[in-house]
């Protein structure tokens, strides 16, 4: 993750989770840090996300993130998704940078319909495809109200 600019205090605050303290956030911000170099250096696809000054590098591939964003059932076992690259990077990018709200199997749908995507290549509406993504765009309709573009690197 790199950050472009100094944060900004209410792009900061959306990090926050109930009863996080100013470290538990730039921890928060670290780990997810720490993971893309991490992912980098194994030379796997990223998608790089600007939205308010601040840049984070995620993983084409997000298997891998998503015990992060997804609530555990009664069994202890995450919810796994059968969603498309560009579904569950919504999901992820909603999670991190506007609602703080783990995925779960309640919530999923509501968590989708808040961020729509458009994913093309060479003109070709590749949105439902799963791993060949190129650009996507998202336009957040409620907290933040700015187009973010997402280009793999």
């Amino acid at each position: 993750m790199k950050v472009t600019k100094q944060l900004n205090p209410k792009v900061l605050e959306n990090f926050r989770l109930s009863g996080d303290s100013q470290t538990d956030i730039k921890n928060r911000i670290l780990h997810i840090q720490e993971d893309t170099k991490k992912n980098i250096q194994a030379k796997k696809y990223v998608v790089t996300v600007n939205v308010i000054g601040l840049s984070i590098t995620i993983n084409k591939n997000i298997l891998d993130l998503i015990n992060k964003v997804s609530k555990y059932d009664k069994n202890g076992h995450p919810f796994l998704y059968k969603l498309t690259n560009a579904e569950l990077l919504k999901a992820i990018i909603q999670y991190y940078l506007f609602d703080n709200k783990a995925i779960t199997k309640d919530n999923q749908l509501d968590l989708l319909d808040k961020v729509k995507v458009t994913c093309k290549k060479n003109g070709t509406d590749i949105t439902k495809m799963k791993d060949d993504l190129e650009c996507l765009s998202y336009w957040v309709e409620e907290k933040c109200q700015k187009i973010i573009m997402l280009y793999l690197v």
